[in-house]
């Protein structure tokens, strides 16, 4: 019986494309994201010949990494997600009736 083993993972420093450069906003997971959403829609863009889908998506992230660029509004993204993380939220619905609309 043969035991596998885990190799330790190499962290290499990404060399973006000029078009790209914002992605140095994401985070590695982000990018990993982007690159995996960003493929997946290049091959689908490819069969179907129609490329609307990718330029949203591309769009959309750049657009997340703008965000990411002002060190204000990132915070505030820090803390909002620290805060849905320790259930400080309230649904749509209780807020609704709280405010009377």
């Amino acid at each position: 019986m043969s035991t596998l083993t885990r190799t330790k993972r190499i962290r290499r420093r990404v060399v973006l494309p000029a078009g790209f450069i914002w992605m140095k906003h994401l985070d590695s997971a982000e990018q990993a994201a982007f690159i995996g959403g960003m493929l997946t829609r290049v091959l689908s863009a490819t069969v179907s010949d129609n490329w609307s889908a990718l330029s949203h998506w591309v769009e959309e992230w750049k657009a997340t990494a703008n965000v990411y660029a002002d060190p204000q509004a990132t915070r505030a993204v820090k803390a909002g997600k620290k805060e849905l993380a320790n259930g400080n939220w309230v649904d749509w619905l209780s807020l609704k009736k709280e405010l009377g609309l």
